[in-house]
């Protein structure tokens, strides 16, 4: 009986925030078919699709970071996760801008001409799934703490805040729009669980900084513009893989130190 009344009481405040997820996931398509037709909410769709394959490797790192998160939290071991943290941010944030620069070769080698509009919709929406990565590490310390209504807060605002943009925007600048909002709630939501996470460790009178804010805030700062770069350069193939070459260089170089990265996560070590 207790565990199934911890449980209960510990998921059931969950279920606004999955079924917010869920609308923010979906919305966009939805809003675009109503707003803009069948045959926009399509390319949207396919050009989704691409952008969000990222969100697979991602989440894979999230779900083993997770874990390693709980464990040097409850070890008090803060400065050895914030390191790691930050050394996975990296990781990530190099991977999330070689995916943006060459996921339009693929793009035009596997769909019509048709389909080219819609390319503008990879760079935003990815940005989109390299948030999509970094609000779940301010969401696990809520996790940590047994504060689940902040993450349905945050959810929720966010969620809300997605239909208000796409209906105002999709209608002005067409499905482009959506990709956009897509990105800047996704953003939201980091900035919502990053305050939520600081009112919550100084809730339980938490006040080690658990993670680097300083790395947080640049490695978004840098896969952001570079992405903004990315949608004016896309027809200068060139340029593309140069930028491609350069940050493959730096990953061979540096690939004995993301290689013990993911080792450290797999061993929960």
């Amino acid at each position: 009986k207790y565990f199934w009344r911890y449980a209960f009481l510990f998921n059931v405040v969950l279920i606004p925030h999955y079924l917010s997820t869920q609308i923010l996931n979906q919305a966009d398509r939805v809003m675009i078919d109503y707003l803009c037709g069948k045959s926009d909410a399509g390319i949207y769709s396919i050009a989704y699709l691409f952008a969000m394959l990222l969100s697979l490797i991602t989440g894979g790192i999230n779900s083993s970071l997770t874990p390693y998160i709980y464990q040097k939290m409850k070890d008090n071991d803060i400065a050895k996760l914030r390191m790691q943290v930050s050394s996975v941010l990296w990781l990530v944030a190099l991977a999330t801008m070689v995916f943006i620069a060459f996921i339009p070769d693929v793009f035009t080698f596997l769909l019509p001409d048709s389909y080219y509009p819609a390319l503008k919709v990879i760079p935003p929406v990815t940005l989109g799934a390299f948030f999509l990565f970094i609000y779940p590490l301010f969401g696990a310390i809520e996790f940590y703490f047994e504060e689940n209504k902040y993450i349905t807060y945050a959810s929720i605002g966010g969620a809300i805040l997605n239909i208000i943009l796409n209906y105002y925007f999709i209608r002005i600048f067409g499905f482009i729009a959506a990709a956009y909002t897509t990105f800047f709630c996704y953003l939201s939501f980091t900035v919502f669980h990053y305050f939520f996470m600081k009112k919550v460790c100084k809730k339980h009178d938490f006040n080690e900084s658990i993670y680097d804010e300083r790395t947080v805030l640049i490695t978004s700062v840098i896969v952001i513009v570079s992405s903004l770069i990315m949608t004016v350069i896309y027809d200068y193939q060139w340029i593309r893989w140069a930028i491609i070459l350069c940050i493959l260089i730096v990953m061979t170089i540096k690939r004995k130190y993301f290689i013990n990265i993911l080792r450290v996560l797999i061993k929960k070590d």
